[in-house]
């Protein structure tokens, strides 16, 4: 399930309404989305201590 499906769904169905394979599947979604988060900051860290270093 991408943002987007998650987006829509969110607007038109509440999460208590979720069924346990849809809540599920929203926390695994919400899960990645935290881990790319966390992988984005690592680069962009290794990133400015390049730059550091070249300077």
């Amino acid at each position: 399930m991408d943002i987007q499906k998650i987006v829509e769904k969110r607007k038109s169905k509440f999460l208590e309404d979720m069924s346990f394979n849809e809540l599920k599947e929203y926390i695994e979604t919400l899960e990645k989305a935290i881990f790319n988060i966390s992988s984005v900051k690592q680069s962009l860290e290794l990133v400015d201590e390049l730059q550091k270093l070249i300077k």
